[in-house]
């Protein structure tokens, strides 16, 4: 079943060659990519039929940054941002609506919560914020915690935020041969359950791993309502029921009368006309 939407993190220009022609391969399949640690000078394109959104790295590295990438077939519009982070948000309508934001948090930079609560509250809920925080907690599966590990994780419980991430590792340190979880996908709770979390099984050049978000809809069974069998109504004892023998003044307001003739044939049907059994529908994941 092809991703819905990915998220990767970028370090090393002579990897991009690869991994882009990975992604080339999967584009048709994959409708919103966000990037970052994306190359600040000469960082060209090669999605065709996507729309890019780019948030240049801050500072004199030629490195860092973030992108939103939307594939022309889902209505999307940028959310304006007033920070200082390297940070970009789209906002793009599905069944519902969801702000999409990609941010980087450089190794180096001291972690800035009230930047972070900014950025939240500019984002319409539901929201997702994807990304490299270069944070390391056990909670989300890490093996070790660091101290904006620590950081994050109370940031995340002060301000009522979930994450995605099953405890997989998303980044592979070349040097010691080591796996860390430093990349995460946030989301406003209310849609935690809302998507599928994955982590690709191939680096793609990169020392990030790919990750992968499924949209799922209604992927538990709800009951449907039981419905009137108009086509087995007993109109000779309905028809009498319905008995409007009740007068009507002009003191008598509208929403009272309405009320009135909805209660007596509401009665009526529920006495004259057999309704079906309650059934169950089960849906999958939407295969996009």
């Amino acid at each position: 079943m092809p991703p819905y939407m990915t998220h990767s993190s970028e370090s090393r220009s002579r990897s991009r060659s690869r991994s882009r022609s990975r992604y080339r391969e999967e584009e048709n399949e994959q409708r919103i990519k966000t990037e970052t640690r994306t190359p600040l000078i000469g960082y060209d394109m090669p999605f065709r039929n996507y729309t890019s959104f780019f948030s240049p790295a801050i500072g004199p590295r030629l490195h860092g940054g973030s992108i939103v990438m939307i594939r022309n077939d889902i209505a999307h519009s940028p959310i304006i941002l007033q920070t200082q982070l390297q940070t970009v948000a789209v906002k793009i309508s599905l069944d519902i609506n969801y702000s999409i934001c990609s941010l980087y948090l450089p190794p180096g930079a001291p972690f800035d919560g009230k930047a972070l609560h900014n950025l939240i509250k500019q984002l319409p809920s539901p929201y997702l914020i994807l990304g490299d925080f270069n944070a390391r907690h056990f909670n989300w599966g890490d093996r070790v915690c660091n101290p904006r590990g620590h950081l994050l994780d109370s940031f995340i419980n002060e301000n009522n935020i979930t994450f995605l991430n099953d405890g997989t590792p998303t980044h592979h340190h070349l040097q010691t041969d080591s796996f860390s979880a430093i990349d995460l996908s946030l989301s406003s709770p209310n849609i935690l359950l809302n998507f599928n979390w994955e982590v690709g099984p191939s680096l793609c050049g990169s020392d990030h791993f790919p990750i992968f978000l499924k949209i799922a809809v209604d992927s538990h069974p709800r009951t449907t309502s039981p419905r009137w069998i108009l086509t087995r109504v007993n109109w000779e004892t309905f028809t009498p029921a319905i008995n409007f023998d009740r007068k009507i003044n002009d003191t008598t307001s509208v929403e009272n009368i309405i009320q009135y003739f909805n209660d007596i044939i509401t009665e009526a049907a529920n006495q004259n006309i057999p309704k079906s059994d309650p059934s169950y529908i089960l849906k999958n994941t939407v295969p996009w």
